[in-house]
């Protein structure tokens, strides 16, 4: 697609307020500085993509007064006729300001600004305008092609370098390895485990990362483990100790025998006198017994009358609190229907009053129907406030039910409380006569201390008691028993020292081993790493010399060689083996020209290409683009040629 433009006309655009700029395939617009040759290639960018040819969207369109305030009430314009293609096409952008009379007031006021876009004369909305540009020309391209100094000053490095790889010929893995077996080797791991060279060189780093931590720590676990303490030096004679053990274990047999046959002489007495004291008891019982038989039928009428007296008075009780608590739940609603009074009055004296302003928030006009309009809030509001009264009216209709019933039920409660007063005075009653009628007996203490069978037995006891003595403690044997348990735990401390012993050698040597298989680990991976460092400088010197093929003034280095002997990805644009930003404006240019007439060819697009600064190059590269050049001269007014 070639594009070329034919003419531009400017109104009211950053200080050029009508003139109208022709253009052929070689054109050349000269001026001094400030007469606004950098305003043309803004207007053109304007009038495509709403921003300036340095790639701003908010600058100043507007001309200005001297003192820099904006010329209110202007229309920005800039119209362009282009040539797409051989079918010429006129786009048109206008900037304007929006300002409104405001009801009953003479003055006006800004509200914004407003943009409307034609093409071919045929009014279009934003979205549509943009979408037939792009179609056109998309902005990322249009910048590529029409600006020399883009890629090179616009451009993140890292997007110049994903650019050119995309658009260079094809290096493939199998051009890489060449006739190198090891190369070969890794190409086909890379197609197996669907893996890149740097995905293996980060992976093998973090391994090789891995690795030396290991391998710096075991010296230092070594060092830990030769440090550690596992017994050597303590002499004990184990020998000894076993024949001690031998020696007490016969001594604590003998001293338990003893032990225990102390214990069982005193445990027998115990239970002569346990028996003795059984008959006894029964004794007792007996005695006991027939002396409570004469006053039971008695106590069990007395006990049963007790119940009696026990449940009644419970309920009664039970009764008097539930009374209490009702009486307290009439005070709480009580105060409940105070408060729905007081709620019912307020509604009732509440009068409506139009708190909205009937008018229009945009032109503040008043609205139509304004007198149906408050009659209709009227009614409203009055319609609402008999909701809001018959509301609480039935509420308090409810509290005051709620009342009633609770009212009953304490007139119900109150009469059953009184039946059981009566019921509790009969029962006491009762009572009384029952213990008057008991009968004069002799007091079971009496009885118990006169019975012979029962001095027999307290005598017969007494003596028994007597050859009781507590069973002594057991110091001898727990006195060989703590001995028996030291040198156990010598013995056991004596085995642990040659555990530890083993397992200190044992550790030693799975450190060293560890040591070697860490060290050939290390060893394969460098390996395989200068493996792979070969194939990527293989594939450095391939891309750069693919890239640097497509173009006729410029080179490109792809890659920084690093002092460590590695390769870091860059896109350093030379001129005759000069860097880009060290090269003088004429180069600069014309490498721009370069890069531009690649890019075009790539993307079979032309478009105009425009050289600010143009009186620095005596001669420009060739281009198969419509050429603009601005000019620095001495001349006050523009001059196009």
């Amino acid at each position: 697609m070639k594009i070329t433009l034919k003419k531009l006309t400017l109104r009211n655009f950053k200080g050029i307020k009508n003139f109208e700029f022709e253009f052929d395939e070689n054109t050349s617009i000269s001026g001094d500085n400030g007469t606004g040759k950098t305003t043309v290639f803004d207007a053109f960018t304007w009038l495509l993509f709403g921003k300036d040819s340095q790639d701003r969207q908010n600058f100043e369109v507007k001309t200005l007064n001297p003192d820099g305030s904006p010329i209110h009430k202007l229309e920005h314009e800039v119209e362009g006729l282009i040539d797409v293609d051989g079918q010429e096409m006129k786009i048109r952008r206008v900037l304007k300001e929006k300002w409104v009379t405001r009801r009953g007031s003479s003055d006006t006021d800004f509200t914004g600004h407003e943009t409307t876009f034609y093409i071919n004369d045929v009014p279009m909305q934003a979205g549509e305008y943009q979408t037939k540009i792009s179609e056109i020309i998309p902005e990322s391209n249009f910048k590529l092609v029409t600006n020399p100094s883009y890629f090179n000053q616009q451009m993140k490095w890292q997007e110049r370098r994903e650019l050119l790889t995309s658009i260079a010929p094809n290096v493939t893995e199998i051009q890489i390895a060449g006739a190198d077996q090891e190369l070969i080797d890794l190409v086909e791991m890379m197609r197996v485990q669907k893996k890149t060279d740097e995905d293996f060189k980060k992976e093998y780093s973090a391994k090789k990362k891995l690795i030396k931590k290991d391998l710096e720590s075991i010296p230092g676990r070594i060092d830990e483990v030769s440090r550690m303490n596992s017994g050597e030096g303590e002499e004990i004679n184990s020998d000894e100790l076993n024949q001690s053990l031998v020696k007490i274990d016969t001594e604590l047999t003998s001293v338990r025998e003893s032990y225990e046959q102390q214990k069982k002489s005193i445990q027998d007495r115990r239970r002569k006198a346990s028996m003795i004291e059984s008959a006894i008891s029964d004794r007792i019982s007996v005695l006991t017994k027939s002396h409570g038989d004469k006053k039971s039928q008695t106590t069990e009428k007395i006990a049963d009358l007790m119940r009696q007296f026990s449940s009644v008075n419970n309920k009664k009780d039970f009764l008097e609190k539930e009374i209490k608590e009702f009486a307290e739940n009439i005070k709480v609603i009580e105060v409940k229907i105070e408060k729905l009074r007081e709620d019912w009055h307020t509604v009732n004296n509440d009068k409506f009053v139009l708190t909205t302003e009937l008018k229009c928030p945009t032109c503040l006009q008043d609205l139509p129907n304004i007198e149906e309009r408050k009659i209709e809030l009227s009614q409203n509001f009055n319609k609402e406030k008999v909701s809001r009264m018959k509301s609480i009216t039935d509420t308090g209709k409810g509290h005051n039910e709620r009342i009633d019933s609770i009212k009953k039920s304490i007139d119900e409660k109150s009469k059953e409380v009184e039946t059981l007063k009566g019921s509790i005075l009969k029962i006491n009653k009762e009572i009384g006569v029952l213990e008057s009628s008991k009968e004069d007996v002799t007091p079971i203490a009496d009885i118990l201390n006169s019975d012979p069978e029962l001095k027999k037995l307290e005598a017969e006891l007494k003596e028994v008691e007597k050859t009781i003595v507590s069973v002594p403690d057991d110091k001898a044997s727990i006195e060989l028993e703590q001995k028996r348990g030291e040198i156990i735990a010598t013995l056991e401390r004596l085995k642990g020292i040659e555990a530890a012993k083993l397992l200190k050698v044992k550790r030693l040597n799975e450190l060293s081993d560890q040591e070697k298989n860490l060290s050939l680990q290390l060893a394969d991976l460098e390996k395989f790493e200068f493996v792979i460092d070969r194939y990527q400088t293989n594939r450095i010197n391939m891309i750069e010399k693919s890239v640097n093929s497509m173009f006729k003034l410029v080179t490109f280095m792809m890659f920084d060689q690093q002092i460590n002997g590695g390769e870091k990805p860059t896109c350093e644009t030379l001129i005759n083996g000069v860097p880009y930003s060290d090269a003088n404006h004429a180069g600069k240019i014309n490498a721009g020209i370069d890069i531009i007439n690649t890019f075009s060819d790539h993307l079979k697009l032309t478009a105009p290409i425009w050289v600010d600064n143009a009186e620095a190059v005596n001669v420009l590269t060739e281009t198969k683009s419509q050429l603009i050049k601005l000019i620095v001269t001495k001349d006050k007014s523009l001059i196009i040629k």
